[in-house]
């Protein structure tokens, strides 16, 4: 059956990926908040990007990188990532672009409601 490992998946997901992770983007978005001003949107999509990117690049690190060295490395790569996509965030304006559609899809959900 292929779903048995998903209890120890998702505690390799946990303690290899979302904590290093979280701490590293944690440093950095705090680091950042004091240099300018972020939005709550922003912020969640720093910590998305980051966990997603470290996510992502987990299974090539942990084939080839020695378990000391897996949280630095997961930690890093989510910094890289979120930076590289911070870029494009404020490049295009893509926060406000999803506020927008948040509230739409909000005012929306109100108006189906209140009829």
């Amino acid at each position: 059956m292929p779903y048995k490992n998903i209890p120890e998946e998702m505690i390799n997901f946990f303690y290899k990926i979302f904590i290093p992770s979280f701490i590293a983007i944690s440093i950095k978005v705090a680091t950042q908040v004091k240099k300018e001003k972020m939005t709550m949107t922003r912020v969640v999509l720093s910590f998305i990007i980051g966990i997603g990117c470290a996510y992502f690049v987990f299974p090539f690190v942990n084939k080839h990188i020695e378990n000391a060295y897996l949280p630095l490395i997961v930690g890093v790569v989510s910094i890289s990532g979120e930076k590289i996509a911070e870029y494009v965030i404020y490049k295009f304006n893509i926060d406000f672009f999803l506020q927008a559609l948040v509230d739409a899809v909000r005012e929306m959900i109100v108006k189906l409601i209140s009829k």
